[in-house]
């Protein structure tokens, strides 16, 4: 412990004395100087059981008499910190007496008296000290959005969002969500700060809503210090969802087409570029224009669409969803002649019918126009998206590229590439733009190794798209040491179901995500490790006690 700010008075008289905080104790049946009672003024203290918040420099003085003794400046630390307060009394050999018998003795925080009334010395004795815990102010969170009423469609990537502030730094916010209430909850992933200072600021995390069920008890948690949605909100079941979109993934489509149809295919298919789909499922959206007649209407798989003029109390173009339940939508133009998009699963065939406005509203029958039936598979070559940042990103390939050079695979980065690095059989290899080019040994990037790329957008953000095909050999090896490996997936799995097969062979996992280190370390602290999934895109160093193999699925 440091002594810090005696006073000079004081000081000169009755030479150092270590202090710190808050309790004045005798011992052998003295009394106590302070009660054990709670003060909650952040800076100041709470007493015994609890804990002193050390937020500004709280100065913390002992008075006997209307004299103060001694002071101390307690700065703003962390973790917990015990502080010991001294006071000689008569009967210390070589002291001069700092309290007398029958003296009042204060202890003031701040200027405070925390004391609820004086205490009194009733006899000289030994000098007594008792310790007080204290700690730093907690951090606080809370969530932005969705945060209570809100009724998002399923499938969707949602944004979820909260505000943090804490008196040193904020240094990570974690999302979760609950489809129950609150009783359980399932990991979304780290945030990224957005806006903001050191100290405080807005971040983000895109919710991947794919997979999940229908319900109106979902919340939000953040942990920082975890604060949950203030009121529940609800995933619904809008889907298809009429709206124009860009497809995610790549895929093909056939055509079936009987009788006469009204419908023509603008789109068949298109590069994925919306976001990262994990397989097997593939998302297309699939853009009609509707040629039919005046009231006419088209029914989409479960989804109807109405030209103007067609029946019913409706406002120009309108959908519904019959599947389970009525949802109406609004395309608001007033041509019949218009684009519609919707989502196609993967595997399903769906049909475009034009009919007459009396099947409005009802499952199809009876005499139909003309059908065009659109099937929709997955493309063995398709793109995954990956975003990196400015200065250094860790990052693997998913896919086995089209084309393995490093340029080809990082054309759509290309102009705000710096270098790529890899570390392969105890030595570094790089590619660097910036540098003699006949000291470049990496010519290739391949599935299963893990690479250093340097980035110097701009913007902060870039967005990478590797196309290319499945991975069918999803093992790696790994040697004695430090090895800096890809993930082989396109599904995000456990730290521990990903290294069953070298069980009892490996010491520490580590990844650099958003600017920092992140580590599983059977090693250290259970607590210490927020390194929790491997992710498709990631790179990931794994120290290894002996020569291994570690397979995906073991």
């Amino acid at each position: 412990m440091n002594n810090r700010d005696t006073k000079g008075g004081w000081f000169a008289r009755y030479g150092k004395i270590a202090l710190a905080i808050a309790i004045l104790c005798f011992c052998s049946g003295l009394v106590t100087a302070i009660p054990q009672q709670d003060y909650t003024i952040y800076g100041t203290a709470t007493l015994i059981g609890t804990v002193l918040t050390a937020q500004d420099d709280a100065v913390i003085s002992l008075a006997v008499d209307g004299i103060e003794l001694v002071s101390y400046t307690m700065g703003d630390i962390s973790g917990t910190n015990n502080y010991v307060l001294k006071v000689p009394l008569d009967s210390d050999p070589g002291v001069t007496t700092a309290a007398q018998e029958g003296d009042s003795a204060y202890i003031y925080i701040n200027g405070v008296a925390i004391n609820e009334g004086p205490q009194i010395i009733e006899a000289p004795g030994t000098t007594a000290h008792v310790d007080i815990s204290a700690t730093r102010k907690p951090p606080t969170v809370t969530v932005v959005y969705p945060n209570g009423g809100e009724s998002i469609p399923i499938g969707t990537q949602v944004k979820v969002s909260a505000h943090a502030t804490d008196d040193n730094a904020v240094t990570g916010v974690t999302f979760y969500y609950s489809c129950d209430g609150g009783s359980n909850w399932d990991f979304i992933g780290e945030g990224v700060k957005v806006t903001g200072t050191d100290k405080e600021g807005i971040w983000n995390r895109t919710w991947d809503t794919r997979g999940l069920s229908t319900g109106t008890n979902y919340l939000i948690k953040t942990v920082v210090n975890e604060d949950r949605s203030d009121g529940m909100f609800s995933l619904n079941g809008i889907d298809p969802k009429i709206s124009l979109k860009e497809m995610s993934q790549d895929c093909v489509v056939s055509l079936d087409s009987g009788n006469a149809t009204n419908a023509t295919i603008l789109t068949d298919i298109s590069n994925g570029t919306d976001e990262t789909v994990s397989a097997p499922d593939c998302q297309v959206y699939i853009e009609v224009e509707d040629h039919s007649c005046n009231g006419y209407s088209v029914y989409v798989d479960g989804v109807y669409i109405l030209t103007e003029g067609a029946g019913g109390n409706l406002d120009g173009f309108c959908a519904f969803y019959v599947s389970s339940g009525t949802h109406k939508f609004e395309l608001r133009t007033g041509n019949y002649t218009t684009s519609k998009s919707w989502y196609c699963e993967c595997g399903k065939v769906y049909s475009w019918i034009s009919m007459p406005d009396y099947w409005c509203g009802h499952i199809p029958g009876g005499n139909l126009n003309a059908y065009r039936d659109i099937s929709v598979t997955p493309d063995p070559i398709s793109s995954v998206k990956m975003n990196v940042y400015t200065g250094w990103n860790l990052i693997s390939l998913p896919k086995i590229p089209v084309a393995s050079d490093v340029l080809a695979v990082m054309r759509m980065v290309g102009d705000n590439l710096i270098s790529v690095w890899t570390y392969e059989d105890g030595k570094w290899k790089r590619y660097d733009l910036t540098g003699p080019s006949f000291l470049n040994d990496l010519a290739t990037m391949e599935p299963g190794k893990g690479y250093w790329i340097e980035m110097k957008s701009p913007d902060c953000l870039d967005v990478l798209y590797v196309k290319g095909s499945e991975l069918t050999n999803k093992s790696i090896p790994l040697a004695s040491g430090w090895n800096l490996v890809g993930y082989n997936s396109l599904c995000c799995t456990s730290i521990t179901n990903v290294m069953n097969s070298v069980a009892g062979n490996w010491n520490s996992v580590w990844t650099y995500e958003d600017g920092r280190w992140k580590r599983y370390d059977l090693s250290g602290e259970v607590f210490l490790n927020d390194l929790e999934t491997m992710e498709p895109g990631k790179g990931y160093w794994i120290d290894m006690k002996s020569n291994d193999s570690l397979t995906l699925g073991a």
